[in-house]
């Protein structure tokens, strides 16, 4: 008997190892088929970006505008990061991962500082490069670059004693990199001082959004300075509250008569300026007293005076007119538009037929009074000097740009951008919002939504996941 049982457990012993066999074999195929299409999916994903960005404020994915600015390049560039082994920062990572793919022209490569301290010495033209910078750099031309300081890359917040990053405005800054250097030189603007102007302190954040977008800005005064204005250059008076000395006057229409540009934001508050007037007559253009006051709701926002204008067909609205977004433009002024000759000028925003304009902009009412002047009106207005290549942007109004909250308004936001890019003449530029990467808490105003989530929450899981083990219990009863 017991030779008998140990012969039959022999047989069942031999039985289950002959059968195991192909269960590893198959076991180890699986497993090797696993990793062949782990390889192949990974090579396929860098390749032709199959890989899918859930999150909910799209962080890791690039807008249609970089795309864009990426098929333009017909030369390889490539995207040095600088973070020491094992510190690199992943969301940042992960989006310039989708630059590779978008183009074949583009390479990302880490440089470890601690490894290669030597490497970014040959772009420190600028000073010195920090850890977690970013370098863009044309392939066999190391002295045409372009470098990211790190606290560029996010936009922060202060919340106590505490800083944290709240927005994600990395691809704003390696686009614009890359733009400026398909584009070739960068252009320089200049915000005027000396006139009761805002000056970069004052408007920080649009000095900041130029920089972003490669351009090299400072403050500027027409007299005392240390600085020859060029051809090309860009000057900015925002708000001004005097008038030019004619010393000032005879400089800037110096400049304008050799290729220089110019734009003016002059709002409802401001005095009779007549040099600056003088100035802006030789383009054509010429600013009214008047508030203008919008009667059609279509074309104002929560209050007559805080205009959402017409947006007209010109290069200088082209990305505004891109991104379907409208400007908030409150308390404007209007712009006459005249003909001269040798000039080209045409209107950027304008109102509709039922607008009309308060001659008392002090007055208690906002309704049409006697004296009042009936629209439409011309918001803003570009020009150019055909002989002299210089070109002139006027806006009635600085309330949309003198704020950080004005200016946070996308369409605010493309206004600014694209009067700057058609008068400084850059065929190639872009504007993009910054990523929010803080998910703004669930505000719930009415008490019964409150409760009623509450109960469901607390109450209903827990009772739908009882009764549901109750059912596979008594099912498995059953059988």
């Amino acid at each position: 008997m017991i030779r008998a049982a140990s012969g039959r457990i022999g047989g069942i012993t031999d039985f289950r190892r002959r059968a195991g066999a192909p269960a590893v074999s198959m076991a180890a195929a699986f497993v090797m088929t696993a990793v062949l299409i782990t390889l192949i999916s990974e090579r396929l994903e860098r390749r032709f970006g199959l890989q899918w960005d859930l999150t909910q404020n799209r962080v890791y994915s690039i807008s249609k505008a970089t795309k864009e600015a990426l098929a333009l390049l017909d030369k390889g560039l490539t995207i040095y990061t600088v973070y020491p082994a094992g510190n690199e920062d992943v969301t940042i990572g992960e989006l310039l991962r989708r630059y590779e793919m978008a183009s074949r022209q583009v390479k990302v490569k880490n440089i470890d500082p601690i490894r290669n301290p030597l490497f970014t010495q040959q772009f420190e033209g600028a000073g010195t490069i920090e850890n977690n910078s970013i370098i863009v750099v044309k392939d066999g031309e190391t002295s045409d670059y372009r470098v990211i300081k790190p606290q560029n890359l996010y936009e922060w917040n202060l919340k106590g004693d505490r800083l944290y990053a709240a927005g994600l405005a990395a691809e704003q800054r390696v686009t614009s990199a890359i733009l400026s250097l398909a584009g070739g030189e960068r252009r320089r603007v200049f915000f005027v001082e000396g006139h009761g102007e805002k000056t970069t302190r004052d408007l920080y954040y649009l000095s900041g959004l130029l920089e972003n977008d490669d351009y090299l800005v400072c403050d500027y005064h027409l007299v005392y300075n240390n600085t020859m204005l060029e051809e090309g250059d860009l000057l900015l008076f925002a708000s001004p509250r005097r008038d030019l000395t004619e010393e000032e006057a005879g400089i800037l229409d110096n400049f304008l008569d050799s290729g220089g540009n110019a734009i003016f934001y002059i709002d409802i508050f401001a005095p009779e300026l007549p040099n600056f007037s003088r100035i802006l007559d030789e383009f054509g253009l010429n600013l009214k007293p008047e508030l203008v006051v919008e009667a059609d709701a279509d074309f104002f926002i929560n209050d007559s005076v805080i205009l959402a204008p017409i947006i007209n067909d010109h290069q200088a609205t082209q990305m505004l007119r891109e991104a379907g977004t409208v400007p908030v433009m409150p308390r404007c002024r209007s712009v006459n538009a005249a003909s001269r000759e040798g000039i080209s000028n045409a209107p950027l925003f304008s109102t509709s037929p039922k607008s009309y304009g308060k001659t008392n902009p002090l007055s208690m009412s906002l309704e049409k009074e006697t004296g009042d002047i009936d629209g439409p009106f011309i918001l803003a207005a570009a020009a150019e000097n055909i002989s002299a290549k210089s070109r002139v942007v006027l806006f009635g109004s600085t309330d949309f740009i003198s704020s950080l909250e004005a200016v946070r308004f996308a369409g605010n936001l493309a206004v600014f951008m694209g009067g700057i890019s058609w008068a400084a003449g850059q065929s190639l530029t872009v504007a993009i919002e910054p990523k929010l990467m803080v998910n703004p808490p669930l505000d719930i105003q009415d008490a019964r939504t409150i409760y009623s989530l509450a109960v469901a929450l607390v109450g209903g899981l827990p009772a739908l996941t009882l009764l549901a083990g109750f059912v596979v219990w008594r099912m498995r009863l059953a059988r």
